[in-house]
């Protein structure tokens, strides 16, 4: 009989429990101070009078919830537009897991955040990354500055 305590690895026990992944998200998933929404770009963006801000319409959400946005500590990466060079920020983002369905044809728009500056911001996912024993979906995602 297995040793009651969490003596994994040992003879008669698991290397990794069964219910190990949904432990772990369970508490993270209670860490996220950002809400944010992810759907496909909808209608051309408009000025909102309220915020004196132009804001992206999403197209039906995939997801609206929790989320950490952080962004990604390296140097930004610049875009050629036009003969400009346009600085592109890294995000990476955390979402609970589990959470499916998004592709990097969809778009984040941070509805609050514990940033001032990201709050209302439009992010273009770039990457969404596929693992199996994960604690929270992570994306990679930019924005054009």
């Amino acid at each position: 009989m297995p040793n009651p305590n969490r003596a994994y690895g040992r003879p008669g026990t698991a290397v990794i429990p069964a219910n190990w992944q949904e432990e772990h998200a369970a508490v993270i998933g209670k860490t996220y101070p950002d809400t944010i929404t992810i759907g496909l770009p909808g209608r051309a963006p408009a000025f909102n009078e309220q915020t004196g801000q132009t804001e992206t319409q999403l197209a039906t959400p995939v997801y609206a919830g929790p989320a950490k946005v952080t962004a990604v500590p390296r140097a930004p990466q610049p875009t050629q537009q036009a003969d400009e060079q346009i600085p592109v920020r890294v995000y990476e983002i955390s979402l609970p897991w589990p959470t499916s369905g998004i592709t990097t044809a969809h778009v984040v728009h941070v509805d609050a955040s514990k940033d001032a500056q990201l709050t209302g911001q439009v992010l273009q996912i770039s990457q969404v990354e596929r693992d199996s024993l994960r604690f929270s979906r992570i994306l990679l995602a930019t924005l054009d500055h």
